[in-house]
Order: structure tokens, then sequence, then C-alpha cells
């Protein structure tokens, strides 16, 4: 990245440009937790390019709890500024279990919710046939064992990259959040 360019970024926006960097063909696995309205969607774009440029991803897939997200989501990814340093088009789609659901583009970004209802395993058709990027938005809703873990979790085995973000790394449930590499205290 230039050095115009990670001026221009925030602190977490550097860590997550620097961890990507540490990629390679074993995977990647990166906890952005930051508060909201601090720039975190800009964090898939800036791992997916990267990930790209090495050639270990083809596509994204972002997932989220709620239709608006998704939607914001492909607003943040296409008109993300990081596609300018990347000379990059990069265009996404909300899907709802279609298939092909980048449909030429990108990627795609789809809801938890829809995931659960996936019956037909299109998602993870569609992982078989890509090297994806995992994107896990507001992450502190999976907990472990849950039906959304459950509807996640194929897709999180299919790939070797994850991105998880989150406004927090604590449920007010206080259950475990899905994925997150907990130690023994």
């Amino acid at each position: 990245m230039t050095k115009i360019l990670t001026a221009l970024l925030r602190q977490h926006q550097l860590n997550v440009y620097e961890s990507v960097k540490t990629a390679d063909k074993n995977g990647w696995f990166h906890l952005a937790a930051c508060f909201p309205g601090t720039g975190k969607s800009m964090l898939p774009s800036i791992a997916f390019h990267e990930l790209q440029s090495k050639g270990f991803v083809e596509k994204v897939c972002w997932v989220t709890p709620t239709i608006s997200l998704c939607e914001q989501a492909c607003d943040d990814f296409s008109n993300s500024p990081i596609n300018k340093h990347y000379q990059s088009i990069s265009k996404m789609r909300h899907s709802t279990n279609d298939i092909d659901p980048s449909r030429g583009h990108e990627g795609y970004s789809i809801t938890y919710g829809a995931l659960g209802f996936d019956s037909g395993r299109l998602n993870q058709y569609e992982f078989q046939r890509f090297r994806y990027l995992l994107v896990l938005d507001e992450c502190h809703h999976l907990s472990i064992d849950s039906k959304w873990h459950h509807s996640v979790e194929p897709l999180f085995n299919l790939t070797k990259y994850h991105l998880l973000l989150s406004g927090t790394t604590q449920r007010s449930d206080k259950e475990f959040i899905s994925f997150l590499p907990y130690a023994e205290v």
C-alpha cells in the first residue's frame, strides 16, 4: 500500500492490512473488534484485495445478521476507496441462497438467517467452486452450538481465510462467540 493510503487508514485498518500480509497458503484468521462508525466496513476490501493479489482467494462472502447490513456491505465493498488503490472495480451483490450467488461479481452478502434455510447447500457448493474469504459481520451474534453457528460452520470449514467483525467481544448472555479461539485460563 502506498504511504499516502496507509497514512489515511485508522489503526484497526492498518492492523488488518499488516495481519493479512502474513497470510499464506495455510490460511488467515483475524478478529477486528472496533467501535461502530470507525470504518470497520473497509476491512473486508483490504483483506480481499491482499488475499486475491496473492492468489489465495477468488471471492468474498460477507455474512451479516440483517438484510439492511447485507445491503450496506454490498454498497461499502463496491464503493470502497481501497478499490481505487488496487485499480479494481470490485462489486458485491446481496444473495438469498441463489445458484451462483455472486453472479459475476467478486462476492456476495447473505444473512445468517438465510444460511439457516439453505437446505439445498447452495452456499456450500459455491464455496467448493471458488476459494473464498469468509467475513462474519457482527460475529457476536453467533454463539457456539446455536442454529446460526451450525449454518455458518460448513462454510467456515470450507475456507482457510476468515475475517470476523464486531463492535464487542462479549455476548450479553455470557455464551462463547462461535469460531473465536478461546484460551483456557
